[in-house]
């Protein structure tokens, strides 16, 4: 195998499709690199077994002798640091090598027939959506990264519609929703592992809109996700069981307030910092007539603050001076995507403390602290009373 091709093309391709790397196995590490002749392009595919990435590459391509070959890390490596624009890459079976006019890279070749056999076929139909970025950036922080927990909460659940397009998330004891608008032209319905949902954002990177369908194989079933002129790149994402539960359905909130997020933001951060150093980790909030008070306890002593707001009177239940306690950076997560505009929170019996933006979009649900956690924080907090 023998090409000349632009530098620049061959390195962004070779990135693009490296993203999909895994560090478990020295073979998933590297790109696969296959010459087609027929079409006049490098066509670059890198998987985890979970997520494949394939691009391609054609700017400057002069093909001398048709084939393919394994590119390994320390050649990505070596071409960013060059500085031609045009580079020669050959393979004989026992060396790869790079070539540019004043400098070159050669390593031992690995057979091609070593990577996995990964075999993208196109869905028929395929849909547009957009807002992918904004939908995953909203969510992806509630979902569990402990890979040996339960399915459904180590992903993100995507649901596109013709009018409606939204993304839940949950980790067991917190849950966000986000939702956007007009946002496809079709029906679409998965459940993505958090790890390759954020590979697969970075991808998408800022562009609005992509193509998407469902591939159907015997090993399960894939989002197959294609940028709209077909050709830079696609992805292929395994889809989990769709066992995911919308959790908390059933909790009925009959409280709530209306307050500033800079305000609520600016507390919570002050509470959190100094809670960081402390055993409990946690901050209360204390329901106030006109209000809320939330206030941490640390070694550097007590951090107590009052964000002012408007009742909503949802019930009959008076809850004014009910003090529940949280994690404060699982609030913090939620608050540093949502730092304009108003913020409803709600109640339930229980102290599930329910978040909603002022325009609907986006939603975040957190389970109070309970167990050992809260009862030192209340031992705490009486012994500064005291």
């Amino acid at each position: 195998m023998e090409f000349t091709i632009d530098r620049k093309a061959f390195l962004t391709a070779l990135e693009q499709a490296a993203k999909a790397q895994s560090p478990l196995q020295e073979i998933l590490k590297m790109v696969l690199c296959e010459v087609d002749p027929v079409h006049q392009e490098i066509i670059l595919t890198c998987t985890n077994l979970e997520l494949t990435i394939q691009s391609h590459a054609s700017a400057g391509l002069f093909i001398e002798r048709p084939g393919k070959c394994l590119i390994p890390p320390v050649i990505r490596s070596f071409l960013a640091k060059m500085d031609d624009d045009l580079v020669s890459v050959s393979d004989n079976g026992r060396i790869l090598e790079v070539r540019g006019l004043c400098a070159g890279c050669a390593v031992c070749s690995v057979p091609a027939e070593d990577f996995p056999n990964i075999q993208i076929e196109y869905p028929n139909p395929t849909i547009r959506i957009s807002g992918l970025r904004r939908l995953a950036d909203h969510t992806l922080f509630s979902a569990s990264s402990n890979q040996n927990g339960q399915p459904e909460v180590q992903g993100i659940r995507l649901c596109f519609t013709p009018d409606v397009s939204e993304a839940f998330s949950s980790d067991g004891k917190k849950l966000s929703a986000a939702r956007l608008h007009d946002c496809s032209d079709g029906d679409l319905d998965v459940f993505i592992r958090k790890k390759n949902l954020k590979i697969l954002r970075e991808l998408v990177g800022n562009r609005e809109s992509v193509y998407a369908g469902i591939v159907k194989k015997k090993s399960g079933s894939y989002l197959l996700v294609m940028n709209d002129d077909f050709a830079a790149y696609t992805a292929l994402l395994h889809i989990l069981p769709p066992d995911f539960k919308r959790m908390f359905s059933a909790v009925s909130f009959r409280y709530g307030i209306r307050v500033a997020s800079s305000s609520l933001w600016e507390a919570a951060i002050n509470a959190a910092g100094l809670s960081r150093a402390a055993e409990n980790r946690c901050i209360s909030l204390q329901i106030l007539p006109d209000g809320l008070e939330i206030s941490s306890t640390g070694k550097a002593g007590r951090y107590k603050g009052i964000v002012a707001g408007t009742v909503m009177d949802w019930s009959t239940q008076d809850f004014s001076g009910k003090t529940f306690f949280y994690d404060p950076f699982s609030l913090l997560d939620f608050l540093n995507l949502n730092r304009r505009g108003d913020l409803i929170l709600s109640f339930d019996a229980n102290g599930i403390l329910s978040i909603t933006t002022e325009d609907q979009s986006q939603k975040f649900l957190l389970v109070p602290m309970s167990g050992k956690s809260a009862r030192t924080a209340k031992a705490s907090k009486r012994s500064k009373a005291a």
